[in-house]
């Protein structure tokens, strides 16, 4: 089972009366008794791959920004051959 299962399956309860216990958490006293503060470990392989993934993204967005223009740029040049077609090819 994986870290946060187990700790969700150990530490957290259904509460029946939701309002009382949630007022109960408002006191520091209360508070300070029950409540568990967890570090979880840091991965920094995860950390890793999500930034390669974020940087592929967006340089995949960038290309294909530049492939967007660059094909405007061809329908321009192909409407203006086809104007100079009709003007002096005919």
């Amino acid at each position: 089972m994986l870290l946060m299962q187990e700790l969700v399956r150990r530490l957290c309860h259904m509460s029946v009366e939701f309002d009382s216990e949630l007022m109960r958490w408002t006191d520091d006293e209360y508070y300070s008794a029950h409540v568990h503060k967890i570090q979880l470990p840091f991965n920094q392989v995860l950390s890793l791959s999500l930034s390669l993934s974020l940087s592929c993204r967006l340089d995949f967005i960038n290309w294909s920004g530049k492939c967007g223009r660059a094909t405007q740029k061809v329908e321009i040049v192909k409407e203006k051959l086809g104007e100079v077609w009709k003007t002096y090819g005919s």
